[in-house]
C-alpha cells in the first residue's frame, strides 16, 4: 500500500500545496495504516488466523490479508482523520497566492493518475471559484451602499475568471467521471456540476447588482432610508447564508440542512416583507420609478443568490 502512493508522490512534485497534501495525506495513511499492523500482528494471533480461513491456498491468503488490512486500517484511522489532515498542513505550511488569471491554478493535469488527488485539486479550483463569485458579492454590494467604492472593472474581470473556471473545472469533472471511482467519490462529483453551475449564477447576480450600483452613480436614484436598512438587513443574510452552504459543502463545517433551509425560507419572508412596504412607499411618494425598480430587482437578485446557497447546501448532504 505504502508502494502504490507513489503514483499521487509523483503527480505532486512540482504541483500546487493542496495536491502535494493531499499527496502526504496518502502516505501517512498508509504509513499510519502499516505501523498499525506490524504491532498488531505481533500482539494477537492474526496472520494464523488467514490463513485458517482459505488453507491450503497461499493467494487467497495474500488477498484477504490484503482486504483485511485496508478495512480495519481505514475503520482504526477513521477518527484520527482531522488530526491526519492537520499533521498535513504543518509538515506543507503556507498557502498558494492566488491570482484571478485565466488558468487554472490549482489543478494540473498530471495529477489525473490518482484519483485523491484529481479530486482534491478540483475542490481547491472550485473553492477559488466560490472566492472570486464571493468577492463579486461584497465588491457589488458594497459599491451599491458607497457608490464611490464601485470599481467595475474589478468587477468584470471576477466575472470573466468564474465563468472561465465553470467552463475548465467541468471538463476536469468529466476527465474524473472516466476513472475508477469509489461510490462516496462519484456522489460527490456527480454533485459537483450543480455546484459550478450555483457558483457561476452567484456571480452572475452579483453583477447584476453592480450594475445597479453603477446606475446609482449618476445622483437621480436616491433610496429611502427604511429601503437602505432593508437591502442592508437582506445583504447580511444572504452573505452568511452563502459562507455556510459552501463551507458545509467542502467539509469544513458540520452543519444541519434544516438550518440553512431555515435562513432560505427566512429569508425569502423578508423579500415578500420588503417588496410589500417597497408598494407602500411608491404609493406614498418616498420613493421614484426608477428607485423603486432598482429596489424590486436587487431583492430579486438577492433572493436568487440565497437560493442557489441553498442548492449547494443540498449537494453537500445528498451526495455525501
Amino acid at each position: 500500500n505504502i508502494g502504490a502512493c507513489i503514483s499521487a508522490v509523483l503527480a505532486g512534485i512540482g504541483a500546487k500545496k493542496d495536491a502535494r497534501r493531499a499527496a502526504l495525506l496518502s502516505v501517512l495513511v498508509s504509513v499510519s495504516g502499516t505501523v498499525l499492523f506490524v504491532v498488531g500482528t505481533r500482539l494477537v494471533p492474526f496472520v494464523p488466523w488467514v490463513e485458517s480461513l482459505t488453507p491450503g491456498d497461499p493467494m487467497r491468503q495474500v488477498a484477504n490479508f490484503h482486504s483485511l488490512f485496508n478495512i480495519i486500517s481505514t475503520v482504526f484511522l477513521f477518527p484520527f482523520a482531522g488530526s491526519l489532515v492537520r499533521l498535513s498542513r504543518r509538515l506543507l505550511p503556507g498557502a498558494d497566492v492566488e491570482t484571478d488569471e485565466l488558468r487554472l491554478i490549482h489543478i494540473d493535469s498530471r495529477a489525473f493518475g490518482a484519483v485523491s488527488l484529481a479530486i482534491a485539486q478540483v475542490d481547491a479550483e472550485t473553492a477559488r471559484m466560490e472566492r472570486l463569485a464571493r468577492h463579486n458579492f461584497f465588491l457589488a454590494t458594497e459599491a451599491f451602499f458607497q457608490t464611490d467604492k464601485l470599481d467595475m472593472d474589478l468587477v468584470n474581470q471576477n466575472e470573466e475568471t468564474v465563468d472561465f473556471l465553470n467552463k475548465e473545472i467541468t471538463k476536469c469533472l468529466v476527465r474524473i467521471n472516466r476513472m475508477e471511482l469509489s461510490r462516496a467519490d462519484a456522489r460527490r462529483m456527480g454533485g459537483a456540476y450543480h455546484v459550478l453551475s450555483d457558483i457561476e449564477r452567484v456571480g452572475d447576480h452579483a453583477q447584476n447588482i453592480a450594475e445597479y450600483a453603477q446606475r446609482c452613480r449618476t445622483g437621480t436614484v436616491v433610496f429611502s432610508q427604511e429601503a437602505i436598512a432593508e437591502l442592508q438587513q437582506l445583504t447580511a443574510l444572504v452573505d452568511e447564508i452563502l459562507d455556510l452552504s459552501f463551507s458545509y459543502y467542502m467539509k469544513e463545517i458540520d452543519l444541519d440542512l434544516a438550518a440553512i433551509e431555515e435562513k432560505e425560507e427566512h429569508i425569502d419572508e423578508l423579500v415578500a416583507q420588503f417588496s410589500a412596504n417597497h408598494v407602500t412607499r411608491l404609493n406614498d411618494n418616498r420613493c421614484n420609478a426608477e428607485s423603486g425598480l432598482i429596489f424590486s430587482e436587487i431583492l430579486t437578485d438577492l433572493e436568487r443568490v440565497a437560493d442557489h446557497a441553498f442548492n449547494i447546501a443540498q449537494a453537500a448532504r445528498n451526495h455525501r
